[in-house]
């Protein structure tokens, strides 16, 4: 029974999650934490720093987190079968439709239209996992701010590579916290 609602609810992740992983994580976390509490908030949080230091999509590398933390090997499989499927149709479709009609002014149209809903679900994950992160529980934590502005500077001022700033913020984390 739970493979199932694995897959059901990583098939609807993968159909309504656009613009990459970030913008799948406040679904998956809905899913995942508050709707079926596959996974605590802090193995949430934990899923999230696994998803980005780990080889390939986040999405993905979420999936099978959550599915292997509700079910093991067997739910890894269904959960990132499941939230594979859906983008495998879609972009299937869409290279059928685009190579007849990709002139047309409709797919600019829609493509356009989904920015802003993406851009909401990013904003959602990061408040989530920034609100535990540096907020915690009720106090802020002057450390945690320092190595968010800190990495922040280092990531867009100094363009330095997002591994490199992983690689030192955790070790700054290891030292500091």
């Amino acid at each position: 029974m739970i493979l199932w609602e694995l897959f059901l609810e990583f098939l609807l992740i993968g159909a309504l999650s656009f613009g990459g992983g970030y913008g799948t994580l406040a679904l998956i976390e809905r899913a995942a934490v508050t709707s079926h509490a596959w996974l605590t908030a802090a193995q949430f949080h934990d899923l999230v720093a696994f998803a980005e230091v780990t080889p390939g999509p986040i999405a993905l590398n979420a999936a099978s987190f959550a599915g292997y933390t509700a079910a093991g090997i067997p739910g890894a499989v269904t959960a990132t079968l499941g939230c594979v499927l859906p983008a495998f149709v879609a972009v299937t479709l869409l290279a059928l439709l685009w190579s007849k009609y990709a002139a047309h002014p409709v797919f600019a149209g829609v493509l356009s239209s989904i920015r802003p809903a993406v851009c909401a679900l990013v904003l959602a994950a990061f408040w989530s996992v920034f609100a535990e992160s540096v907020i915690g529980a009720g106090a802020v934590n002057a450390v945690s701010c320092l190595l968010f502005g800190g990495c922040f500077l280092l990531s867009r001022a100094a363009k330095m590579p997002p591994a490199a700033v992983i690689l030192l913020a955790g070790v700054a984390g290891l030292l500091l916290l």
